[in-house]
């Protein structure tokens, strides 16, 4: 998205024009969610203390997971995984059942995965 830049040498009308599209880029502050929402700046500021935890570096961010039984981290590569099982058919917010069955029409294997 370009830059709306109002000039001294515009019309009053495209004036009117940039001032609205500048209105509607920044959006109406009513509908913001955050406890500030007396202005932008107030809102991101109280969205960015929430979130901030003092992490400045990756040694703290490591220490976020180290109690996690849902995520883990191999020093040695570098990378987060899921841990195999830790998320089951509660975890998914809708789910789909594929059941294997044998000749016998018995389940041999049942899977669950995330739907639409």
């Amino acid at each position: 998205m370009a830059v709306t830049v109002v000039n001294l040498s515009d019309a009053i009308s495209a004036w009117v024009t940039k001032t609205n599209t500048i209105a509607s880029n920044v959006g109406d502050l009513a509908l913001l969610t955050t406890d500030s929402s007396g202005s932008l700046v107030a809102a991101i500021n109280e969205i960015n203390n929430q979130l901030d935890r003092d992490i400045n570096d990756s040694a703290e961010i490591i220490s976020l997971f180290s109690s996690s039984s849902t995520v883990s981290l191999d020093s040695s590569l570098g990378k987060f995984s899921v841990v195999d099982s830790s998320i089951g058919q509660a975890q998914l917010k809708s789910g789909v059942t594929l059941v294997i069955k044998g000749s016998q029409d018995s389940a041999l294997k049942t899977l669950f995965a995330a739907g639409a």
